[in-house]
């Protein structure tokens, strides 16, 4: 079975980027390579001017995640739409997600988002209270702008979701260092006391 986990990121040239964005979107800009995990992301240029970001999604990504995704992004915009978050952009066909395949036949779902200016949190050395304050002020709306949104793919098994520590109960003889197994299980633990 496919997963996202051990199915390598797309490997689609920068022109091949781009051509599709000028097929999908009728915009001729430049592509630069953005760092993804496993998607593979552009920062779409015009004129020096960035204003896109090209999400190319990995083969094993489900369309109903997608999906859920820009559900999501729909139900923050109502709740809360002076919140700063990229937006979907539909293509000519006026579809905000589309498959794609490539020459080599490999399958990927391809979307299009605003960008939002803005830096890294790496990037910006000392972290100041004030900035973790602006952080945990920006975490509560979108919590709040969350609040009663639903869709059938958040319920999925996601390994990096906290709350299904199945996962991480299931997992431990995997863990090499007999010290991160003891901190692994001693957070577990806390869970299971403090939040469940």
């Amino acid at each position: 079975m496919l997963s996202i986990f051990n199915t390598p990121a797309p490997n689609i040239s920068i022109s091949a980027a781009q051509t599709i964005v000028m097929d999908a979107y009728g915009l001729d800009l430049s592509a630069t390579a953005l760092t993804s995990e496993r998607d593979q992301n552009y920062l779409l240029k015009e004129k020096a001017e960035p204003k896109y970001v090209l999400k190319i999604s990995n083969p094993a990504e489900s369309f109903d995640v997608l999906e859920m995704q820009h559900a999501a992004l729909a139900h923050i915009y109502l709740h809360d739409p002076e919140i700063q978050l990229p937006r979907p952009v539909n293509t000519l066909d006026g579809e905000l997600i589309f498959h794609h395949e490539t020459a080599s036949n490999e399958k990927h779902y391809i979307r299009m988002v605003e960008y939002v200016p803005g830096e890294l949190m790496k990037d910006l050395g000392k972290q100041t209270n004030g900035l973790i304050n602006d952080l945990g002020y920006l975490l509560g709306r979108l919590d709040l702008a969350l609040q009663g949104f639903e869709h059938p793919a958040a319920r999925r098994s996601f390994p990096w979701n906290v709350a299904q520590t199945d996962f991480l109960i299931n997992n431990q003889d995997n863990i090499r260092s007999e010290e991160d197994q003891l901190i692994i299980q001693h957070f577990l633990q806390e869970y299971e006391k403090n939040i469940v």
